[in-house]
């Protein structure tokens, strides 16, 4: 009897435990809230905001140099001297209805200085392709994040500034 309980009692947490490890994996293959970070060394924090799923970069990689942590290409003038560590760098991504794929979202590109409309989807290793364009898809250019567990460069606090959406340019 003793056999047959403990038989039993493991079947049911095996047949518990594997819908429970496919819904996470399920869950990491169309989540995009969390860490990522770019080629350069940028890390952007992605979560939920006001308009939609943002990103603000918390962290520039130390080989970064000083004129590519200052927002130098905006075209404000005023805020040409800002730094680019807190500032929301994408936002207003809506779901497009396919799993893992968020459209209607902006971009910001401090290399230029100019915002261009753009979509995001999740690609295959825990990656984050997000695309800037101009008028359509076709016309643009996709950046590759790689999700990071946690930030291992952040921000220095004195660079840190108010969040908000760059202007359009």
């Amino acid at each position: 009897m003793r056999e047959y309980l403990s038989s039993f009692v493991s079947a049911t947490l095996i047949f518990c435990f594997v819908p429970l490890t496919s819904a996470i994996a399920h869950d990491l293959s169309t989540n995009a809230y969390g860490f990522w970070i770019n080629r350069s060394g940028w890390v952007i924090e992605t979560r939920s905001c006001d308009d939609g799923l943002c990103g603000t970069v918390i962290g520039i990689g130390g080989r970064t140099d000083d004129a590519q942590r200052i927002d130098i290409y905006n075209p404000d003038p005023d805020l040409r001297q800002r730094p680019l560590c807190s500032i929301q760098i994408f936002g207003a991504f809506q779901p497009s209805g396919t799993a893992g794929e968020w459209d209607n979202g902006w971009l910001y590109n401090p290399l230029d200085g100019k915002t261009y409309s753009s979509n995001m989807k999740l690609g295959e290793s825990d990656t984050l392709e997000v695309r800037g364009f101009i008028l359509n898809p076709i016309f643009g250019r996709t950046i590759v994040l790689n999700r990071v567990e946690a930030p291992s460069e952040n921000c220095d606090p004195h660079e840190k500034n108010a969040q908000g959406r760059p202007p359009t340019g």
